[in-house]
C-alpha cells in the first residue's frame, strides 16, 4: 500500500489570509520610490518597512492615506489580507488613487473574480508575476500566482521596473 504524500501545511492553509511580502519584491517596489505608507502592516514592528505603518488596530481601510502618510511623499504599498476583505482593499486603492495617491497593490492573480476586474479598471498598469512568490515566514511558495497593480501617474516607469518580474501591461 502506498502512503499518500501531503503538501506542506502552508500550501493547504486556506485559512491563511495574511501573506508577508518577500523582501526581494519590496526591493523592486523601492525602485519606483520610497515606500511612505503601508496601510496593512504586520502587528510586529520588526516587520515594518515603510515610513508609516498602519496595523490592523489602526484600520487602514478607515483612514485617508494622504493624511496617514503625513507630509511625506512616496508610494503606498498594499499587501492586504487575501480573504473576503480583499474586495474592500481594491475599492480603497481605487478611491485613494483618485485622490492622487501612488499605490502598488499585491494580490493573488485571480482574473475571474469581480474585485480583480475592478482593480484592472481603476489601475493604470499591472504585472502578472512569473512563478509563485515565497512569502516571508513561509517554507514553500504560495499556492497561487500573484499580480501587482499600479495606481498612479507613472505607468511606463512601473512597466519598465516590473518587467523583470513578469508580464507587464498598461491599463490606461
Amino acid at each position: 500500500m502506498q502512503s499518500k504524500k501531503t503538501a506542506a501545511p502552508v500550501l493547504l492553509a486556506s485559512g491563511m489570509q495574511d501573506w508577508r511580502t518577500p523582501s526581494s519584491f519590496l526591493d523592486q517596489v523601492r525602485e519606483l520610490g520610497r515606500i511612505a505608507l503601508d496601510p496593512c502592516a504586520d502587528d510586529d514592528p520588526a516587520n515594518h518597512f515603510a515610513g508609516r505603518n498602519l496595523t490592523r488596530e489602526d484600520d487602514g481601510l478607515a483612514q485617508s492615506w494622504g493624511r496617514a502618510r503625513g507630509r511625506r511623499r512616496g508610494l503606498v504599498f498594499v499587501n492586504s489580507e487575501y480573504g473576503t476583505a480583499l474586495s474592500a482593499w481594491v475599492d480603497k486603492c481605487a478611491d485613494e488613487a483618485q485622490a492622487g495617491e501612488e499605490i502598488i497593490q499585491l494580490c493573488p492573480n485571480r482574473p475571474g473574480v469581480r474585485w480583480y476586474r475592478r482593480a484592472q479598471a481603476s489601475a493604470t498598469a499591472m504585472c502578472g508575476l512569473d512563478g509563485r512568490l515565497t512569502f516571508e515566514g513561509a517554507e514553500n511558495c504560495a499556492p497561487f500566482p500573484s499580480v501587482a497593480f499600479y495606481y498612479g501617474s507613472s505607468p511606463y516607469l512601473f512597466c519598465h521596473v516590473f518587467a523583470v518580474l513578469g508580464d507587464v501591461r498598461l491599463l490606461t
